[in-house]
């Protein structure tokens, strides 16, 4: 297993609405968006066309698994990287019901 010190990992600031100089329009419904969001995802891991992930995720994204897929926390960073996890945890946990949590 291999040590990484965290103090050495160089992790650029997510950008916020205010460094951006933006805002977010007053009709947007983030529970729709959300849904369908999810809807495609789970669509994509159950139908295991893990590829289409690449259109549901930026390159430079992160996966936290929370005891879900493989019994541990677990973080991976990388369009590429959770793919490939996916793809190997999907055929053996067979991930399915995706469900938001009620407000």
């Amino acid at each position: 297993m291999v040590t990484v010190d965290p103090t050495k990992i160089s992790i650029p600031p997510l950008p916020t609405l205010p460094s951006l100089n933006a805002t977010v329009p007053e009709d947007v419904d983030e529970q729709k968006i959300a849904s369908l969001w999810l809807e495609a995802l789970a669509e994509t891991i159950e139908s295991n066309t893990l590829e289409r992930l690449r259109s549901l995720f930026v390159e430079d994204c992160w996966w936290r698994d929370m005891l879900a897929l493989t019994w541990e926390f677990r973080t991976f960073r990388g369009l590429s990287t959770i793919i490939a996890f996916l793809r190997d945890r999907s055929v053996i946990t067979r991930p399915r019901s995706f469900k938001l949590r009620p407000e």
